[in-house]
């Protein structure tokens, strides 16, 4: 359309949510009509067709475009007098014409001031007019009554290649296409006298060639009113003619394959938004057409693929390339999920432009679960659904190798149904069969997450256990599994309560998938000497870590009833004047073999067994009865609170019922949760945290700096305060200008915000009076006084 000389576009309705027309959207539009508003290709393109136009206009050429589309045949408007869009030339007459094409029009305007002056003057004087008609850009062409040639502008010479002479007195119908001609004489015949316009015809050229032409035709009368000839404005639209029916038979083109396809087809812009569709998708969908065509293409996608469909959509527009089939499921309208290969191509302007999209769906979900099928099988045992021993062998290698990379190791158990040979030779192979798979159920049930389990072969199960950090890893998988096969089944009326003998080995640098293996069988064969219905771990040492862990957690438990943890508290002083403000409350565990116990020699087993809980819940009943024992007082105590406690759901309660049995303001309490704990549970946390908070317990972030994502903690919980790590303390006042510049700029942090700030693990005098310089007004550490139990209290909980 580059060379078009009159102002050309191609544009699409935009309706609002009745289905009213409320504007039209440029899709192309020709140089002519950019420099007609004085707006860069880019900037026109994309926008309002009618904002831009004079106001004297832009009514009548919305309701030429509504008009065009409602009923589908071209349609024009003559005669409107506009002043300039920029006010800077008198005013100018423009003829509009539109035609459809496809679900859009195109429009093209023209300036026809020069024959609307042309006809005036010719009113007043031909001499006039002729002036005027040897000046305009058009062909001005004069027939008498009879329909010959007496008189064209010079311009025809340039256009048609005639020359002026060569056309008097012929009659103008033998210069027209006579395919065209029957048309043409017949919108003579049929339109009122005055001014007419003719839709685009041929016409022959000196050449013998045509060219198509729009015309204006206007009759001239004489004194009497009687018609004397007519006044022809004659205007060249090939290349816009020509290219309009290269997009209709491009268009007809595409929707009779659209039509006749079987393949699920869409046309739809580059949001998505779709615009046609055949009946081959309607069919494979289930829905109707009107349905569709409300709706986006992701609309049409199971959600987890959506996100796939709009990068794809996205690559296919910015890389003009014909996106590769990919597959992908679609939800149909009674719900159902079916499997679809999709591609998708882009459809450009005549500028070059991406403009809409074509995209094809085939149902593949035939094929689809005869390929998922065929890989089931070659991946799992049919007799009790688990993955095979060819699939546990090629993920313990992969486990292997991403361990080489982590540090961590890869735990396998090796496991054997005990005395199963006597279930096949006294009940049948039938009754074996049935064992096995009820075995396979409860092994499988007793797996953690990121387990893998399959079935080895005959009674021989085996389970990997991916990033392992130590043996209770492992072994609390062998407990797990021993607790699932504790309860008798039920075979043909025969009761058998199975056991399990289990081989239990960790790799290490050099482990392959064969060697783990063979570890664990060596294991089995010795848990098997001694007495099945047990594991046993191929490296004695790596058994006695677990056997040691399994040993302290039931000495937790018997301290928890026994009343062995002791809280002591450290003092938290204002850096000014070193004065008290609060406590924080520290567990200790009087071992009553091995003496007092820091938090660090049991804490950390306490949590993984959630014997924390207890512990927990223990400390906070001390805290609150110390508070209650003065309940005048000012002073607060914090207290800390695991991931275990956050995770479980009835902590707030039990916290608010803590509370409300000592009679304990909550302002006086305080929770301290470090920013780890709180990420590994998020988003489950934030309700607990909140619902505390009500309460009037202030949180505290503690070890503040040392996880993820710690700023986002402050803007996403309720947090009235936060605990400066230890570890920037440690480097103040010791050159370490890093330290100091982080926390200096967290002390910003705390004020800004309008938080309580404390800096742990203050030790020396020049510690804290950096902090002090810096704006930390609280801290904690040796330098004011080590935890210690309540003054008044016994050193061993009562």
């Amino acid at each position: 359309m580059a060379g078009l000389g009159d102002p050309y576009v191609l544009v699409h309705a935009v309706r609002n949510i009745h289905g009213t027309i409320i504007d039209f959207v440029v899709d192309e539009a020709n140089p002519a009509a950019c420099a007609f508003h004085r707006m860069p290709q880019g900037q026109f393109i994309g926008g309002s067709l009618l904002n831009p136009m004079p106001a004297a206009i832009s009514g009548a050429l919305g309701d030429l475009c509504a008009e065009v589309l409602e009923q589908g045949v071209p349609c024009h408007r003559d005669g409107f007098r506009a002043a300039s869009p920029h006010g800077d030339r008198p005013d100018r007459w423009y003829d509009f014409h539109a035609a459809p094409v496809g679900d859009r029009a195109s429009v093209i305007w023209r300036d026809v001031t020069g024959e609307h002056l042309a006809l005036q003057a010719l009113q007043d004087s031909e001499q006039r007019y002729r002036l005027l008609a040897e000046n305009a850009s058009d062909v001005v062409l004069m027939v008498d009554s009879a329909d010959r040639y007496v008189w064209a502008s010079p311009s025809l010479e340039e256009a048609l290649g005639w020359k002026h002479d060569d056309l008097l007195n012929r009659i103008s119908a033998e210069f027209v296409h006579p395919d065209d001609l029957p048309g043409v004489l017949a919108a003579r015949t049929n339109q009122n006298e005055g001014v007419r316009r003719h839709r685009p015809f041929r016409v022959r050229r000196s050449d013998g060639t045509y060219r198509w032409v729009s015309t204006i035709t206007r009759d001239l009368h004489d004194a009497a009113g009687q018609t004397t000839g007519r006044v022809i404005s004659l205007r060249d639209v090939h290349e816009e003619t020509v290219a309009r029916q290269s997009l209709e038979k491009s268009e007809e083109l595409f929707r009779a394959v659209l039509t006749s396809s079987t393949t699920g087809m869409i046309l739809c812009d580059l949001t998505g938004r779709i615009q046609v569709v055949n009946e081959a998708l309607c069919t494979m969908l289930l829905s109707d057409e009107a349905w569709l065509l409300a709706r986006r293409t992701d609309e049409l996608v199971h959600p987890d693929d959506r996100a796939t469909v709009i990068q794809a959509r996205a690559l296919t527009i910015a890389t003009a390339a014909r996106a590769p089939f990919r597959e992908l499921r679609l939800v149909r309208a009674d719900g159902a999920i079916i499997w679809a290969r999709r591609t998708a191509s882009v459809i450009r302007t005549s500028a070059g432009a991406p403009e809409r999209l074509v995209v094809q769906l085939e149902d593949v979900t035939a094929e689809h679960e005869s390929r998922e099928e065929l890989l089931f099988q070659a991946h799992n045992d049919r007799l009790t659904g688990m993955h095979n021993r060819d699939w546990i062998l090629r993920v313990l290698e992969q486990d292997l190798e991403d361990s080489r990379n982590s540090g961590l190791a890869v735990g396998v158990l090796f496991i054997d149904l005990d005395n199963f040979k006597l279930v096949n030779d006294s009940l049948g192979h039938v009754a074996g069969d049935e064992v096995l798979a009820v075995i396979a159920d409860r092994i499988a049930s007793a797996m953690l997450p990121h387990d893998r389990v399959g079935r080895f072969g005959g009674d021989e199960f085996v389970v990997v256990v991916p990033n392992a950090s130590e043996p209770a890893d492992v072994e609390r998988v062998a407990v797990n599994i021993t607790a699932a096969l504790s309860t008798e089944l039920s075979i043909h009326g025969h009761r058998i309560i199975p056991t399990v003998s289990m081989g239990i080995a960790l790799s290490t640098d050099s482990s392959t998938a064969a060697s783990l293996l063979r570890d664990t069988d060596s294991a089995l064969f010795r848990a098997k000497k001694s007495g099945r219905a047990r594991w046993q771990f191929f490296d004695d040492t790596m058994h006695s870590q677990a056997m040691e862990r399994l040993t302290i957690e039931d000495e937790i438990r018997i301290s928890l009833r026994k009343g062995d943890f002791v809280v002591y508290y450290q003092p938290i002083v204002a850096l000014l004047d070193r004065s008290t403000v609060g406590y924080e409350a520290l567990v200790r565990w009087q071992h009553p073999g091995r003496g007092l116990l820091a938090p660090a020699e049991f804490l950390p087993i306490a949590e993984e067994s959630r014997l924390i809980l207890g512990i927990d819940r223990y400390v906070l009943d001390q805290v609150c009865a110390v508070l209650a024992s003065d309940p005048n007082g000012a002073t607060t105590i914090s207290v800390n609170v695991s991931a275990v406690d956050l995770a479980h759901e009835s902590w707030a309660e039990t916290f608010r019922s803590a509370l409300r049995t000592h009679g304990v303001d909550p302002s006086r309490l305080i929770v301290e949760v470090t920013e780890t704990a709180v990420l590994s549970l998020r988003p489950s946390t934030t309700g607990s945290l909140d619902a505390v908070r009500d309460l009037g317990v202030g949180l505290h972030v503690d070890d503040f700096g040392t996880g993820f994502s710690s700023i986002s903690l402050l803007r996403d919980l309720p947090v009235t305060g936060l605990k400066l790590d230890a570890s920037f303390v440690g480097g103040l006042g010791d050159g370490n200008r890093g330290a100091d510049a982080l926390a200096a700029g967290l002390a910003g942090l705390v004020a800004h915000l309008g938080l309580t700030g404390v800096a742990e693990g203050v030790e020396t005098e020049t510690q804290a009076r950096t902090l002090l310089s810096q704006g930390w007004l609280h801290g904690q550490g040796y330098l004011f006084g080590r935890p210690a139990p309540w003054p008044g209290q016994a050193g061993r909980a009562q």
